[in-house]
């Protein structure tokens, strides 16, 4: 095979060992019929397989190859039907069937946003790549394109189909993925009638539509062979009795029964279903090994033409953000940002070329890269704020603290960050500032929000008032949910004293103040958001900050848990009244629909893999649900009904429906460790990350401010006492002798400290129950005791705790137990409340 340098900016040293790494292993060898165990020397960041098929030379060349001969693109259905006629041609044999529709369905051809389309893959080796993909379809073979985590592949696919006009049945491949949903899924209609409904593979194949397959290495071994016959042969047995057969079996058999004079049963009533000439599949996926998935099986592998897919070179991606994203931004930033991509990319290629296991998984394992998606948003968030420190900024899509478990892969991608810093602290010629979000309210148009951003000195204590730096206040209008924005104003007022009635409303600090305008931020650049923070340390409280400033009150939960399928993500199988089986939409669906705030809470307890369901929702704004109904953005939506003279009406009836614009997700999850790295390089090109956890240090702390915000009316003495506990519980976990469980979290100070609000005399208890401490071994006992102690959190002597309490209903329908009292409910439903025999223990009494 021969080298061939298809970007037109010459080869790369880097290049060379990650290419020839990458080609190694097995999974890229054998791909295309009859491969071997390495494809030599890639002289570029992209490296194409079998590149002596290839005959073009240039992009005028690659994009022209649609003048060659083949088969002409049509999407006329091909089913087994009953066929009257059959026509045959020198060059297709064409099966005519009368009184079917034509099922050509515009909707379904992809349309790309202009900068990732024409201007993204405008470089010379995307020219060729797409050029390959045409000589591929025209040869009927089917196409793999593998490379890194992200979206690129799949936009170059969508991008091919987009300029081809060719019709898209997208499938996303999770561990979760069955063999019904590939082929057919029986469902329950009126009448109690059991029918089997076809699935996107098995349109695509009856209608010759491209079918893309995205994350190969992610499904289950015993899934993928269901594919096998239909890639290599054109065959597949349904469920329900039909059989897809090859075009050209198929045109045989129809041709030797209408000469046979004994008018035999048509194919149709054998049923046999004729796939496509023109049906087509792209997979997606990553090369496994080197990378981490479930490698393909080998006679699977070898159904496939394979290109390798690197990512954008940066001329192109230069150019892009200069004209689209970012004209005004600093051309040292901006070559910065992109250095720091390709600083990374060098790194996995140095480790890559490297021998030994170990510098083999720093590259395919440690150490994640940063997409072309995160860059373009941060271009777009620097060019509305170009005052923000770069090397703060990158930390927002590139989180490499939690991101990166490995210790050697930290310490180098600690250097390239040090360095960076570095150098924009020498070439910065205007100080680095903070913007922080000051006001929020309604605009003149409709879901529109006016954010106005003020700017703070880095050293202020996070965005406390400070002197006049003479620059104007940012105003920028952005998306916002239905209902009207509010704005917490956070408290500066140290004086537990004084403030007290103004802070008794609020439950913002000025830490929240800025965390909060970091997310706005880059609301605005059009990502969603995940923010990491340990369990109770304030990430619910800051996604309603998050939700009441741009009016998202109120919030879309959708709370996930170990055992939670991808497809519960969307829609949950359910029965009706009558024994029918429908879909039932998930919040996520319903904030798609309506302009909500969708919250995905917990996404670290989500099996690895699961959530790559919503890639394409997140990184596109278009996916494809389990009922058929497809969700689309909203400038490819008023397109197509532009093109085709619909109305949204009959776009529903087609189940083609828009995405609000409004529409943002919010992902909260705790910190990834060792045993438990959920945050894959994957998930880091998904969203824009931001880390909360209030500071326990120091003696006027972030944590005493929301305390006394929270809980006014705490007396400073033990508000104090508190936080000196909190501290030593921090200490006792961090050290490995005694080895403490866990500390206590935000949300159980704050429970303490409202207890201890309301019963001055039992905050020893409080703190007691809060850390379990009569379940703890004797040793951990002791210790707890005595810093609880130094702390200033001591038992009352002379207090003798209540044996006796008596349960009084009063007049007022109130419930008194000894010193506590609530009101007692009304319900609507009595019938529902339960009637328990309670016998009156005192102990029981009193819990």
């Amino acid at each position: 095979e021969r080298e061939m340098d298809t970007t037109g900016i010459g080869s790369h040293h880097t290049s060379h060992r990650q290419g020839a790494s990458w080609c190694s292993g097995h999974a890229c060898g054998g791909v295309g019929g009859g491969g071997g165990g390495s494809c030599g020397v890639a002289a570029t960041r992209l490296a194409v397989l079998r590149p002596h098929i290839l005959g073009a030379t240039t992009p005028h060349d690659a994009l022209e190859l649609s003048t060659h001969p083949g088969p002409a693109i049509s999407n006329t259905p091909s089913s087994g039907q009953a066929t009257t006629t059959t026509t045959t041609t020198t060059t297709t044999t064409t099966t005519t069937t009368p009184h079917t529709l034509s099922s050509q369905r515009p909707e379904l051809v992809p349309l790309l946003p202009v900068e990732r389309g024409s201007l993204l893959f405008a470089g010379r080796s995307s020219a060729l790549l797409v050029g390959w993909m045409r000589q591929k379809e025209q040869l009927d073979q089917d196409i793999f394109l593998l490379g890194p985590a992200g979206p690129l592949r799949r936009w170059l696919a969508l991008f091919y189909c987009s300029k081809y006009n060719r019709e898209v049945e997208y499938v996303s491949l999770t561990r979760d993925t069955t063999e019904s949903d590939l082929k057919q899924r029986r469902e329950i209609v009126a009448g109690g009638t059991s029918v089997f409904v076809d699935q996107n593979v098995v349109d695509a194949a009856v209608y010759g539509r491209v079918l893309i397959i995205e994350g190969l290495e992610k499904a289950e071994r015993n899934v993928l062979p269901v594919l096998n016959n239909l890639l290599e042969n054109r065959e597949m047995a349904l469920e329900d009795g039909r059989f897809l057969t090859n075009p050209k079996r198929y045109d045989k058999l129809a041709s030797s029964s209408s000469l046979n004079a004994a008018a035999p049963p048509t194919l149709s009533q054998q049923n046999l279903v004729r796939v496509h000439d023109n049906f087509r599949v792209i997979a997606l996926g990553l090369p496994v090994p080197p990378f981490p998935g479930n490698p393909l099986d080998p006679p699977l592998r070898s159904r496939f033409q394979a290109a390798r897919v690197d990512g954008i070179d940066a001329r192109t991606l230069l150019q892009l953000i200069r004209e689209t994203y970012a004209p005004t931004l600093d051309k040292g930033k901006l070559r910065a940002l992109i250095g720091f991509a390709e600083a990374l990319r060098n790194l996995g290629a140095d480790s890559a070329a490297m021998a030994g296991v170990e510098k083999r998984a720093l590259a395919f394992h440690h150490l994640p890269y940063c997409g072309e998606l995160a860059m373009l948003s941060m271009a777009a968030c620097l060019e509305q704020f170009p005052l923000l420190r770069m090397s703060e900024v990158l930390l927002r899509i590139y989180p490499w603290q939690y991101a990166i478990q490995n210790d050697e892969a930290k310490a180098l991608v600690a250097r390239i960050l040090d360095n960076l810093a570095k150098t924009e602290a020498q070439s910065s010629t205007t100080p680095c500032m903070r913007y922080v979000l000051a006001s929020s309210s309604r605009a003149d148009a409709q879901s529109k929000v006016r954010c106005v951003f003020e700017t703070r000195t880095e050293n202020d204590d996070y965005g406390q008032p400070s002197p006049s730096l003479g620059n104007t206040p940012v105003e920028v209008t952005v998306q916002c949910g239905p209902s009207e924005p509010e704005l917490d104003v956070p408290t500066h007022n140290d004086d537990t004293n004084a403030g007290s009635a103004s802070a008794a409303g609020s439950t913002a600090i000025p830490y929240h103040r800025h965390l909060l305008s970091e997310m706005v931020q880059f609301h605005i650049a059009g990502r969603d958001i995940c923010i990491i923070g340990p369990k109770g340390g304030g990430k619910s409280h800051l996604v309603n900050q998050f939700a009441k400033a741009l009016g998202y009150m109120p919030i879309q939960p959708l709370f996930l848990y170990k055992d939670m399928s991808a497809r519960d993500l969307l829609q949950r199988r359910t029965t009706t009244a009558r024994g029918e089986t429908v879909w039932q939409d998930t919040p996520l669906v319903e904030a798609m629909t309506n302009g909500h705030l969708a919250v995905l809470d917990g996404i670290h307890r989500l099996p690895i893999g699961t959530l790559s369901i919503l890639s394409r929702l997140i990184e596109d704004r278009e996916i494809t649900l389990f009922d058929g109904t497809r969700y689309i953005r909203q400038g490819h939506y008023a397109q197509l009904q532009k093109k085709l003279n619909v109305s949204a009406a009959t776009l529903t009836e087609r189940k083609i429906r828009c995405i609000h614009p409004s529409f943002r997700i919010v992902a909260t999850a705790t910190p990834p460790t060792l045993f438990a790295p959920w945050l894959t390089n994957e998930i880091m090109h998904m969203f824009h990350f931001h880390a909360v956890d209030v500071p326990l240090t120091g003696s006027s702390t972030a944590t005493s401010r929301l305390l006394h915000t929270i809980v006014p009316h705490l007396p400073l003495p033990m508000l104090t006492a508190i936080e000196k506990f909190a501290v030593k519980m921090q200490e006792l976990c961090a050290d490995p002798v005694i080895q403490l469980e866990e500390s206590l979290s935000l949300r159980q100070l704050i429970r303490i400290a409202r207890r201890a609000a309301a019963y001055p005399d039992e905050l020893h208890s409080a703190v007691c129950r809060a850390c379990m401490l009569h379940f703890m071994p004797l040793g951990k006992r002791d210790i707890l005791l005595a810093a609880m102690k130094e702390s200033g959190i001591v038992e009352q002597e002379g207090r003798v705790p209540s044996t006796q309490a008596e349960i009084v209903i009063d007049s007022a329908n109130i419930l008194r137990i000894g010193n506590a009292h609530v009101k007692r409910a009304t319900p609507a439903h009595p019938e529902l409340v339960p009637d328990v025999l309670f016998f009156d223990i005192p102990k029981h009494t009193l819990i």
